[in-house]
């Protein structure tokens, strides 16, 4: 099975390493952004970037993709980078 082994050995390691970083980003939300905002507005401070085709589960997801929003600012930006 193919999600039998998450939870073990090496695997769990890297689980668990992922985790710590997403806790990290967590300074991004505040009480009108989500997480998933912030992602999608790390993608818009790049320069070359014009436009991002977000994915969404439901419809929450969808109607907090559709709001209008610019970009982190540079010290979020540089906060960001400094992580590992």
């Amino acid at each position: 099975e193919v999600r039998g082994g998450w939870n073990e050995g090496k695997d769990r390691d890297t689980f668990l390493s992922k985790l710590k970083k997403v806790e990290e980003l967590r300074f991004l939300e505040k009480p009108d952004r989500s997480l998933g905002q912030s992602a999608l507005q790390f993608v818009l401070s790049n320069p070359h970037v014009t436009t991002v085709i977000p994915g969404a589960k439901n419809r929450l997801q969808a109607e907090q993709n559709a709001v209008g929003f610019g970009t982190l600012s540079s010290e979020e930006i540089k906060r960001i980078n400094s992580l590992d």
